[in-house]
């Protein structure tokens, strides 16, 4: 049987239309139109963006004034204290210095109120020393407040001396700190026979006034060496065993009291704990 010579095929009759993915990129075969998808990490919206340099700073400095403004209220805050602790004495030794020319001695020592004081010029307890709340020393704010330049005072003790009820409550300090008077008889005192305030924490039991200074048994210091200091500078020298506001510890002027408030010669400002008590002389600001 002949073929007829068109019904013939040709090798490119057999060829296909389209090329397949296994023949490699020819027109019109799938390759041409491929395109890769993109990994995972390259999506749109797949991936966060980062803080620019800027932004970074922009960041740090907005906590730095934070910073800066926190630590600059803090010392406002604390010299205001202080400055409110050297008024508070100063308001003292005006009510003081007004009722001496009043009564022509001091509150306390004064032979024209009750309880009657022997007017020898030292505020003294019962026994003639500094060691009690008792006599011319629980007297003397009991005396100005019947003048009414202070508020009212009580000579009771119960259970202890107490902060506004006994005696005037500390501008700056710890709780039941306040303010005691009296005139230290030891020998060792840089205020002997001198009439003194004392800036100390009190005991709650008992009307002993040990000395001035709180000792062990109160437990409470109403200062630490850094305040002391600031308040000591204020007012006078800075030093806490010179001119008329000295630092002390336990029983005035002993050695312990230069262990963690202060030495001889400076306050342990390293110290950050509550350690001082303050011992300043009265009326030395305006008298000189």
């Amino acid at each position: 049987m002949g073929m007829n010579k068109n019904s013939g095929f040709t090798l490119g009759a057999l060829s296909p239309q389209k090329s397949s993915p296994l023949l490699g990129g020819i027109e019109g075969g799938c390759l041409s139109n491929y395109k890769p998808s993109p990994s995972p990490s390259l999506r749109e919206g797949s991936f966060k963006q980062g803080f620019t340099l800027v932004e970074l700073s922009i960041v740090l400095v907005i906590i730095g004034l934070l910073i800066g403004g926190i630590l600059v209220a803090q010392s406002l805050i604390e010299t205001a204290e202080i400055q409110s602790q050297v008024r508070q004495i100063q308001q003292f030794d005006a009510a003081i210095s007004n009722f001496r020319v009043k009564y022509n001695s001091l509150p306390g020592d004064t032979d024209r109120l009750t309880p009657s004081g022997d007017k020898n010029t030292r505020i003294e307890s019962t026994g003639g020393d500094d060691n009690y709340f008792t006599g011319e020393i629980a007297a003397f704010w009991n005396h100005l407040s019947q003048t009414e330049l202070t508020e009212q005072y009580s000579t009771t003790v119960s259970p202890g001396i107490m902060v506004e009820t006994n005696v005037p409550k500390l501008a700056m300090g710890r709780a039941n700190a306040g303010i005691l008077v009296g005139s230290p008889n030891e020998p060792a005192n840089a205020f002997q026979n001198e009439n003194v305030y004392w800036l100390t924490g009190l005991t709650t039991t008992g009307g002993s006034t040990n000395g001035g200074a709180c000792a062990p048994d109160c437990g409470v210091y109403p200062y630490t060496p850094t305040q002391a200091m600031a308040i000591d500078k204020k007012m006078d020298d800075g030093l806490p065993a010179a001119g008329y506001v000295r630092g002390a510890k336990i029983y005035e002027f002993d050695s312990p009291a230069y262990t963690n408030c202060a030495s001889s010669t400076a306050y342990v400002v390293t110290n950050s704990d509550y350690l001082c008590s303050l011992i300043i002389k009265i009326l030395a600001a305006s008298d000189g």
